[in-house]
């Protein structure tokens, strides 16, 4: 209701822009039961700038921006990518064109998560070109970080790196903090999946001394873990995603993903209390597709290895036809073998190196510093039973899967 007003009041075909006062107020009582309430609150502050004019006010463009924001935080993907259009089309209407780069990227990143590399291709494409052509830096900068989590996703991996090295010195000469974490963070993303990960924790590190939002944090430790899992550092993994799915606050999908590692890492561990405590408490979490596949796999590989056949069987049903569904055949063709008595077999633990570089060896003190934190809790997996049979697990997920284990 509130979109087809703005598009009412903002329109150049319609012979009136007038919005009688009835309508007005239906609109406002459908907005009044909308939840949650900080989505409530940005609809009323949109409905309250939203005045007729021969062109979109500049405030109330910025409140839809915060809307398709709060739609794509809520992964509500399909909308939001739809109210970002409406940003881009509106915003190059008056040339807004700080607000028009953003918008780019974030609709990029919207159509990505839809599964539309093309669409989410193009969106970045046009506001790469943009951003060169205003001379805006940062924007360039970010909306190229933005392609380059595409580029890995769809097993590009050599690309997202080649895009990335020159955006990662860029930003350490803009001496920028928030620039130089993602940046660093996306890079050791993009060595975790080139198999180099002792590489991805020297960018890591550098993401860490450059983060100051609490809720980043969740997902870096997320990442950090996956690559000391990697080296063969199990109990400094386990620490990094406990925290994780403890500790992070507004980060929902962080949280799953550390839940979901860390129900691998006590099936790989042969600890079946904590393997159904931790299944169990994100079976009740509303995940999307993305997130329910591997949880599910996760779920099934690990029945099956504690010899629960019925309920192996299940779950691996419930991965083909999840996977099946939403586009994922590669997880789908494993469940199918799977159910026919041929799973795809895990590899064993890496033996943690001898040594380490500076950086990383430091970065892996302080995430055993960690496992000092207070109330940090199903301990199971690092041999406390009795602390894990008492801990009230909670909901705790990142993105992607890698080809065996562990969700980023």
């Amino acid at each position: 209701m509130v979109l087809e007003l703005l598009d009412r009041v903002w329109s150049t075909c319609r012979t009136s822009t007038e919005v009688g006062v009835h309508r007005r107020l239906a609109i406002r009582r459908a907005i009044a039961v909308v939840r949650p309430n900080a989505t409530r609150m940005v609809l009323d502050e949109l409905l309250h700038l939203a005045a007729p004019g021969a062109d979109p006010q500049p405030e109330a463009l910025a409140v839809l921006m915060r809307y398709a924001e709060r739609l794509q935080y809520e992964s509500e993907f399909r909308l939001a990518s739809h109210v970002y259009s409406m940003v881009i089309d509106y915003a190059t209407h008056i040339g807004h064109f700080e607000l028009l780069l953003e918008a780019y990227e974030h609709h990029g990143t919207c159509m990505r998560e839809r599964g539309d590399a093309l669409a989410a291709m193009a969106s970045y494409a046009t506001g790469l070109s943009l951003a060169a052509r205003r001379r805006n830096r940062r924007a360039h900068i970010r909306i190229a970080i933005a392609q380059s989590d595409l580029y890995w996703s769809i097993d590009r991996a050599e690309d997202a790196r080649k895009l990335l090295d020159p955006m990662l010195r860029r930003a350490r000469r803009l001496a920028d903090p928030e620039l130089l974490m993602r940046a660093a963070h996306e890079r050791g993303i993009v060595s975790h999946k080139l198999g180099d990960d002792m590489e991805a924790l020297l960018y890591f590190a550098e993401a860490f001394r450059n983060c100051a939002d609490p809720k980043h944090q969740g997902r870096l430790l997320n990442d950090v873990g996956l690559s000391f899992y990697a080296l063969g550092f199990l109990a400094e993994a386990g620490d990094a995603w406990l925290v994780s799915y403890l500790v992070t606050r507004g980060d929902s999908y962080a949280k799953w993903a550390a839940g979901i590692n860390l129900l691998m890492l006590a099936s790989v561990r042969g600890d079946e209390m904590a393997f159904d405590q931790y299944r169990e408490a994100l079976a009740r979490a509303p995940m999307e597709a993305k997130l329910l596949v591997p949880y599910w796999r996760e779920v099934a590989d690990g029945l099956a290895k504690f010899r629960r056949p019925r309920e192996a069987t299940a779950a691996y049903k419930r991965v083909a036809t999840l996977a099946d569904r939403h586009g994922y055949t590669k997880q789908a063709q494993e469940a199918v073998r799977a159910l026919e008595g041929n799973p795809v077999a895990e590899p064993s633990p890496a033996t943690p190196p001898a040594n380490l570089p500076a950086v990383a060896d430091d970065l892996l003190a302080k995430v055993r510093a960690l496992r000092s934190l207070p109330n940090l809790l199903g301990r199971a997996w690092s041999g406390d039973a009795n602390a894990a049979s008492a801990a009230p697990l909670r909901t705790a997920l990142r993105r992607g899967r890698p080809p065996r284990s562990g969700v980023a």
